[in-house]
C-alpha cells in the first residue's frame, strides 16, 4: 500500500521504545497531504513521511547535544514559558451538506472540536517530555509544587482537557505521594473504589474566551475586523479575490454547501474534509482530489494574508505589523513583563517581586495553531521554524526560556517542539531580532521588540481592539529584518546537508 493511502506514524513509549500506528486515508487522499495530525489550518507537506521524521532526528539528536540544564556555563535558567497547541480533535464544523455532521464525532465527550484519545496521548506525550527537560534535570521539583509552575489555558474543552493530559504525563509519572500530607488520597483499604492511577489534580486556569487577548488571537475585537477588511484592498489580496481559480472555488462551495464562505472562512471547509479522510470517512463525490487540493493551497495563502504575511502597507497603515500587534502583541508583552519581573526577583534576592512571581519557575498557556502561529509570526520565524509549512501540528509548543549569567547579563532561548514524534529543537539562531545569536538572545532586543508590538498608548487590549482608527500606525511601525538572515542561509545549508545525508541513507 503506498503513502498516499497509509501514513506509518513512528512513535516513542516512555521507554524509548519504538511503536507504529497505520491510519488509512481513504481512497482519494492525495500523497502530498500525508499527515495524521491535522492543524486546524492545514498544511502541505513537500516531503515523504519518512524524510520528514529523519530530518528532524538528525535536528533534534544535534540539538540535543548541545544544551544543559539549567546550568550551561556562566549561564543559568530561570523561568520558563511555553505556548501549546491543543492534541488531536474532531472537526469543529462542516459544510452543511456533509454527512458527517456534529452526532458523527462521539469521543471525547462528543461534539465539535473535542479532543480525541489520541490528543490526550499527545499531551501526555509532551508532559513526559518536559518532565525529562525541566523535572528530571532538578530546574523544577521532583513533586508538584502550587508555587512553581502555574497552568493557564483558553476557555476551550480541547485546550483545557489538553493541559490536563499534559500534567499527567509531567507528574503522573511516578511522583503521586499518598496520604493527608501528599498530592493525592489514600482510601484505605475499606473503601471500595480508588483513585485513578497517575492523576494528580493540578489547577488549570482560564478565563472568558472572546475576549481572551492573549491566548486567542480571533477574540472579539472591531480593530482587527476594521484592519482585515482595510487589508482585503490591499494589491496582493485583491489579487487572489479576483483570480479565476478563487471565484471558482467560492462558486463551487458556495452550490455545494449552501454557504457563502470567506477567504478567512475557507480552513472551516477543509479542516473537516481533512480530518474526515484521516479517520477514514468519505468525502463526498464532489470534494475530489483536484478541488481539495486547490481549496487546500488557497486557504494556507489566505491564512497568511490573515496573519499579515506578504500584505503591503496601505493608506499609511503598516497592515502587517498592526495584524501582528493585534493577533499576538499581548501574549508577547505578557512574556516579556513576567521576564523582567523574574529579574527583579532574582536580582533583588526576591525583595522586589510579587509573590506570585518569586518562586514561579514555569508558566504554560494551553491554546491552539493559531496561537502558537501568531507568536512564531512576531518574531518573524514562522516560515523558518514549520519547515513543512503550513500552521503548527498538533502539540506543537514554543518554549521561551529566561537565563542569565554571572555577569548579570540577561537572555531568552527560543526552543520548538514540532509535534508528538519530535523532540526538542533551539531556534534562536532563526529569530531575526536575535541578530544570529545562535543560542542565547539579548533579552533587551526581546523587550525592543515587545515594545514595538504593545498595546501601552492605549492601556489594555480591550480598548486598542475598541479603537478602530489607524491614523498612527505609520509612525509607530517598528524596523523589522528581513526572514533570510545570515542564521537563515546557515539554517537552510544545514537542511541540504541533511537532505543529502538522507538520500545517502536510502541507498544503503
Amino acid at each position: 500500500m503506498s503513502l498516499a493511502k497509509k501514513y506509518t506514524q513512528q512513535t516513542r513509549n516512555e521507554n524509548g521504545g519504538i511503536g507504529f500506528g497505520m491510519v488509512q486515508l481513504g481512497p482519494h487522499f492525495d500523497k502530498r497531504l500525508v499527515q495524521i495530525f491535522a492543524p486546524e489550518r492545514p498544511l502541505v507537506l513537500a516531503m515523504t513521511a519518512g524524510d520528514y521524521m529523519l530530518l528532524f532526528f538528525f535536528f533534534v539528536v544535534a540539538v540535543a547535544a548541545q544544551e544543559n540544564i539549567p546550568v550551561d556555563g556562566d549561564k543559568t535558567l530561570q523561568f520558563v514559558q511555553v505556548i501549546w497547541r491543543h492534541g488531536d480533535r474532531s472537526p469543529t464544523t462542516t459544510c452543511g451538506t456533509d454527512q458527517f455532521q456534529e452526532e458523527t464525532w462521539t469521543f471525547g465527550g462528543g461534539g465539535w472540536g473535542q479532543l480525541s484519545p489520541i490528543g490526550m496521548q499527545q499531551h501526555v506525550s509532551l508532559g513526559n517530555k518536559l518532565r525529562q527537560r525541566y523535572i528530571d534535570t532538578k530546574f523544577l521539583a521532583e513533586n508538584y509544587r502550587a508555587d512553581e509552575v502555574y497552568f493557564r489555558s483558553t476557555d476551550v474543552n480541547r485546550t483545557l482537557l489538553s493541559a490536563v493530559s499534559n500534567t499527567i504525563g509531567m507528574y503522573g509519572q511516578g511522583s503521586a505521594v499518598k496520604g493527608v500530607w501528599g498530592n493525592i488520597p489514600d482510601f484505605g483499604p475499606d473503601v471500595n473504589y480508588t483513585w485513578p492511577a497517575f492523576f494528580i489534580p493540578i489547577p488549570i486556569h482560564t478565563t472568558y474566551n472572546p475576549t481572551d487577548y492573549y491566548g486567542n488571537p480571533d477574540a472579539d475585537c472591531p480593530r482587527q475586523t476594521a484592519l482585515w477588511q482595510t487589508a482585503q484592498t490591499t494589491p496582493e489580496i485583491s489579487k487572489l479575490l479576483n483570480d479565476d481559480n478563487t471565484k471558482k472555488v467560492f462558486s463551487i462551495l458556495a452550490e455545494k454547501c449552501g454557504k457563502q464562505y470567506k477567504l478567512e472562512d475557507l480552513w472551516e471547509v477543509i479542516d473537516a474534509f481533512f480530518i474526515e479522510r484521516v479517520y477514514n470517512l468519505s468525502n463526498p463525490a464532489w470534494m475530489d482530489d483536484d478541488l481539495f487540493n486547490n481549496v487546500f493551497n488557497l486557504n494556507n495563502i489566505a491564512q497568511d494574508f490573515v496573519n499579515g504575511i506578504g500584505v503591503s502597507a496601505l493608506n499609511g497603515v503598516d497592515i502587517s505589523t498592526e495584524t501582528r500587534r493585534i493577533r499576538s502583541g499581548a501574549m508577547f508583552n505578557l512574556f516579556n513583563d513576567q521576564i523582567k519581573q523574574k529579574r527583579d526577583c532574582v536580582t533583588s534576592n526576591g525583595t522586589k517581586c510579587s509573590h506570585w512571581l518569586k518562586n514561579l519557575k514555569y508558566f504554560v498557556y494551553s491554546a491552539h495553531d493559531t496561537t502558537v502561529y501568531a507568536y512564531l509570526t512576531a518574531l518573524n520565524s514562522e516560515k523558518l521554524v514549520i519547515k513543512d509549512g503550513g500552521y503548527p501540528h498538533y502539540s506543537a509548543a514554543v518554549l521561551t526560556e529566561y537565563w542569565r549569567d554571572t555577569a548579570g547579563k540577561d537572555y531568552v532561548k527560543f526552543v520548538y517542539h514540532n509535534g508528538y514524534q519530535d523532540g526538542f529543537t533551539v531556534f534562536t539562531d532563526q529569530v531575526p531580532i536575535c541578530n544570529g545569536s545562535h543560542i542565547y538572545c539579548p533579552l533587551e532586543n526581546y523587550s525592543q521588540h515587545a515594545a514595538d508590538l504593545s498595546f501601552a498608548k492605549w492601556g489594555s487590549p480591550e480598548k486598542m481592539c475598541a479603537d478602530v482608527s489607524f491614523a498612527s500606525s505609520a509612525s509607530s511601525t517598528p524596523k523589522v529584518e528581513a526572514t533570510t538572515t545570515k542564521a537563515a542561509q546557515k539554517a537552510l545549508g544545514i537542511v541540504g546537508l541533511v537532505l543529502t545525508l538522507i538520500s545517502m541513507v536510502r541507498l544503503l
